[in-house]
């Protein structure tokens, strides 16, 4: 999957459903494939790209009463290495 930013940082907010989100809208493209070589076999599927998706960071129910803050919380790395790259692909 790859995530690309769509716009700025945002700050969603439901007090009365307990919801806090920080993150940023983006798109999405996911890509899979999968290789059987007992079986000689190799599916590589077609790409897609979502319309929209928000990454970031949430709380939510009982930690959205302590007041816990999303934005302290550390981003994960969530970049493919090359060396991940679907089978045929260049």
């Amino acid at each position: 999957m790859t995530w690309t930013p769509a716009g700025g940082q945002q700050t969603l907010r439901d007090d009365g459903k307990q919801f806090l989100i920080e993150g940023r809208p983006a798109t999405v493209a996911a890509r899979f494939w999968v290789s059987v070589p007992s079986l000689d076999f190799t599916f590589k599927g077609q790409a897609t790209e979502t319309t929209y998706a928000f990454f970031g960071s949430e709380v939510n129910g009982y930690y959205f009463d302590q007041g816990d803050d999303p934005s302290s919380a550390e981003e994960p790395d969530m970049t493919i290495p090359d060396d991940e790259a679907a089978p045929g692909d260049s």
